[in-house]
């Protein structure tokens, strides 16, 4: 597959690992990364891939299905476990698939023929060719990067080992919204250490302006999937709150020590996150950015995670386009319908017009059944259907 592979073990322990507080985490001074790389987080990662499967339908949603079947080669960065990988890998015998990762807890043994994993560190430049790759997947590595890496070092090489028409999906979770007490310090607290390394919290929203400054892509796509935390949302919505109550913990001493409170303070507001979260119908709204046509569909019904996909085509070449977004913004009560309607001309030949239209097809919430804000007053308009529609256009050629 014209890739190496070097894997270490745990005889490199004080060197390569570090312990602290019963838990193993990496020690490379140059990475932010603060997550933990134990059996414990192992577990993590393996139990709410299943759920991620769940909540999308599936592994990916590039349109990549026919390349795959037919054969490709896959990487996937960051790819911790390795459980996406070789996941595909069993669906896509004929396809090669590379996982890359610098805090090895991927597998070494039992391997199927068609996957190999690679020890490196992606900040550093990986072993890998010019337009190597016809599809590249990177998923939930908001702690992995400051905001400068990402635009530096992280997508410009995600670039260069991408074949010209292959694909990039990046999947990002966003920021808890309408919080709790408990849950708004520990929020508040991630911010504050992730601002202090010169990360970005809500880098899922950033990401696709960085991605419009390379003007690299003639496509990207973008996709939002709803869950509702805790009981209400069934086995999904509970795992998913077990997963970001376990990434809460798992940097409890770096959070506790950047907040100032005692390891045992921050484990009691932890454990608060769940009882609020059903309280308050917290959620995590994900911004999206949808270059070609962009729709985004918001409506006012609480206790919603929002997660954002966003799909890369490549692009090289198609010169002379410029773009004019209209955005139609309506709040409705019943259903409804929005249009949006944009125009975009190319100075060297034509004029492309393209209208979306967006029906709202929730059904009416009462007033008296949903509290806004997490305030749980009763009474508020602030959870009846609503919905606003953004559309643009970038048409660009190969």
């Amino acid at each position: 597959m014209g890739a190496c592979c070097s894997r270490r073990n745990d005889e490199n322990d004080g060197f390569r690992f570090r312990y602290i507080d019963g838990r193993r985490y990496h020690n490379i001074s140059s990475s932010v990364y603060i997550g933990a790389n134990d059996d414990e987080e192992a577990d993590r990662l393996i139990r709410y891939h299943e759920s991620v499967k769940e909540i999308w339908g599936g592994l990916f949603h590039s349109p990549v299905e026919e390349k795959l079947a037919r054969g490709a080669r896959v990487l996937d960065v960051g790819c911790g476990t390795g459980t996406w990988l070789l996941d595909m890998a069993r669906n896509y015998p004929n396809s090669n698939f590379v996982g890359i990762d610098f805090s090895p807890i991927f597998p070494s043994e039992g391997l199927p023929e068609n996957v190999i994993f690679v020890d490196c560190n992606f900040l550093d430049g990986s072993p890998f060719e010019d337009f190597y790759f016809d599809f590249a997947h990177q998923k939930f590595m908001v702690a992995a990067f400051t905001e400068e890496q990402w635009k530096e070092k992280v997508i410009p090489e995600l670039l260069r080992i991408t074949k010209p028409g292959g694909w990039i999906e990046i999947v990002e979770g966003g920021n808890l919204k309408s919080k709790g007490n408990a849950t708004q310090r520990v929020a508040q607290g991630i911010d504050h250490y992730f601002k202090s390394k010169g990360m970005n919290s809500q880098i899922g929203e950033a990401i696709p302006h960085f991605l419009e400054n390379t003007n690299a892509f003639s496509e990207i796509k973008n996709e939002k999937k709803c869950v509702t935390l805790g009981k209400k949302g069934g086995n999904i919505g509970q795992e998913t709150l077990k997963f970001y109550r376990k990434v809460f913990s798992s940097v409890r001493i770096f959070l506790s020590s950047s907040m100032n409170i005692t390891p045992e303070h921050y484990d009691a507001l932890v454990e608060t996150i769940p009882i609020e979260a059903e309280r308050c119908h917290s959620y995590i709204n994900q911004s999206s950015k949808e270059l070609d046509e962009e729709m985004q569909l918001q409506r006012g019904l609480p206790a919603n995670i929002f997660r954002t996909q966003i799909d890369m085509k490549l692009r090289r070449g198609g010169l002379g386009w410029e773009e004019s977004t209209t955005t139609v913004t309506s709040t409705v009560t019943k259903t409804s319908t929005v249009t949006s309607t944009v125009t975009v001309t190319n100075t060297n030949t034509s004029t492309v017009t393209k209208t979306l239209t967006v029906t709202n097809t929730a059904p009416v919430t009462t007033a008296s059944s949903c509290p806004r804000n997490g305030d749980d007053k009763k009474g508020s308009l602030g959870c009846l259907p609503r919905f606003s529609l953004s559309v643009e256009v970038n048409l660009r050629f190969f």
